[in-house]
């Protein structure tokens, strides 16, 4: 809790535990209506760029969560860890847990961007194949704003997140690990789902944002910080607020939050 002093206004998206991003019902500048079938395998067919529905992706997103994050865990298990299918039920159920439940804001901003980009080049309708690898690319950042979910839920020492409770309040023995667990896993769904080329390319891309992310999560730490202490040597909201700077926050909210929600997507999809 915040106790009796002025908190740090905080930034949007990662340190405000019940604080989501607005999601656009529609946008014109999208160009796909790409489906999902049962199986969760997308239908080449539907994947059409002539339509420009928006909803029609979020809900092309979501289902092929099972097709690729599920079905890249099982392939992991049976991999590197055959025979622990009992751990592997318990880590479907953490991802779940943690990485479904929100609006998927920045995967589905990998999956427009793309498929605007690929429309603008003239190259055609993608295939399912490619739609597939777009999307991997996609739920991977999803995956890897879950670690940061749970790690600042932690540092916070948050209760709830999206309407429910907070990981480590779940699960608070292996909640640490899972952040690990969830960060890593991310660069296991790009290596699975994309060629050679384009994982060396893209994973270059997450891991400079994943260090300026630590380092804004750091900056807002120590400022959390110096907020309790000027609180404690000059009480009042006055006070505090003449000791922290517009550009101290400009800077945490561009490292902690800018740059893996907006630069990221839209890097990703330029790769």
């Amino acid at each position: 809790g915040t106790g009796n002093y002025t908190p740090l206004p905080r930034s949007p998206g990662v340190h405000t535990s019940n604080t989501q991003h607005a999601m656009p019902e529609r946008s014109s500048s999208v160009s796909s209506s790409s489906s999902v079938n049962s199986n969760g395998g997308v239908n080449s067919s539907e994947a059409s760029m002539k339509t420009r529905d928006f909803s029609a992706m979020v809900k092309a997103f979501h289902q092929s969560y099972d097709k690729i994050v599920e079905l890249s865990l099982e392939s992991y298990y049976e991999e590197e860890l055959p025979g622990l299918h009992s751990f592997l039920d318990r880590d479907k159920k953490m991802m779940q847990y943690t990485i479904k439940g929100g609006q998927c804001f920045r995967g589905v901003l990998v999956f427009a961007a793309t498929l605007e980009l690929i429309e603008r080049r003239g190259e055609g309708a993608p295939s399912a194949e490619r739609i597939q690898q777009i999307m991997s690319v996609g739920w991977a950042l999803e995956i890897l704003q879950a670690a940061f979910l749970v790690a600042d839920d932690i540092m916070d020492e948050s209760h709830t997140r999206r309407g429910k409770a907070c990981w480590h309040k779940v699960d608070r023995v292996h909640a640490y690990n899972d952040v690990f667990k969830l960060e890593h896993f991310a660069f296991y769904i790009l290596k699975h789902h994309l060629g050679k080329e384009d994982f060396a390319s893209i994973q270059d891309i997450f891991r400079g944002v994943i260090l300026k992310t630590a380092f804004g999560q750091g900056l807002d730490l120590e400022y959390s910080s110096l907020v309790k202490q000027l609180a404690l040597e000059w009480p009042g909201e006055e006070a505090v607020r003449t000791r922290l700077s517009m550009l101290a926050y400009d800077n945490i909210v561009a490292h902690k939050t800018s740059f893996y929600t907006f630069h990221l997507p839209l890097a990703a999809a330029l790769c």
